[in-house]
Formats: structure tokens, C-alpha cells, sequence
């Protein structure tokens, strides 16, 4: 034999037991929703060139605040990435030895720096 009040004591303990279940599956999905916002707003905190390069010139620093293009100083370039897979150099020649270049011919260079 099962006493009345024992029986609605476990029935109320069921139902309050279900409503906690639901309280926990939706701060679960709360947490999945804030988790997927983070994931989105890091994404736009990575800056990716679309080829492998050297930064030559950084015009903000790390942390700097960025806003819309628009405005003053909208233009700034945030960096300037420099492809160095092939590199051009100009070199004037004299009209006296223009002559013997060759094309394809290789020539040795060296910078100060």
C-alpha cells in the first residue's frame, strides 16, 4: 500500500524534476548560442593575405581599435604585405655596356641593409 501523500509527494518530485531537465537543456543551448558568437566575432580578429609575404609596413599596432573605412583616415592601410616569392630590380646600365647584357643573365646584387 502506497500512502496518497507519498504517491502527490513523488509526483511533484517527478514534475519539478522534469522542469529542472528543461532549466539545464536550455542553459546548455544558451551556452551552444554564446559559444557560436565568440567562435564569429574571433574569426574577424584574424587578418589573412590571400598569398605568403613579408609585412613591409604596419600602420596600426596589435590591439589598436579599428573602425569602418569611412571617416577620416578611412584609407589607412592597416599593413602592406609584400609577395618576395619573385623580386624586380631596376638597375640604370650605361649605353656603353647595355650592349653585352644578355637577356636571362644572371647578376649578383647586394643592399646595405
Amino acid at each position: 500500500m502506497v500512502a496518497d501523500n507519498d504517491l502527490l509527494v513523488a509526483s511533484q518530485t517527478a514534475v519539478a524534476d522534469k522542469g529542472a531537465v528543461a532549466a539545464a537543456e536550455s542553459n546548455a543551448n544558451a551556452a551552444r548560442g554564446a559559444l557560436l558568437t565568440m567562435t564569429q566575432m574571433e574569426s574577424y580578429l584574424t587578418i589573412e593575405a590571400s598569398f605568403n609575404g613579408v609585412v613591409t609596413t604596419r600602420n596600426l599596432h596589435p590591439g589598436a581599435l579599428v573602425g569602418p573605412a569611412s571617416g577620416p583616415g578611412g584609407a589607412m592601410l592597416i599593413v602592406q604585405i609584400v609577395n618576395t616569392d619573385r623580386l624586380r630590380l631596376v638597375v640604370p646600365v650605361p649605353e656603353a655596356q647595355a650592349g653585352t647584357m644578355k637577356k636571362g643573365r644572371e647578376a649578383s646584387f647586394s643592399v646595405p641593409e
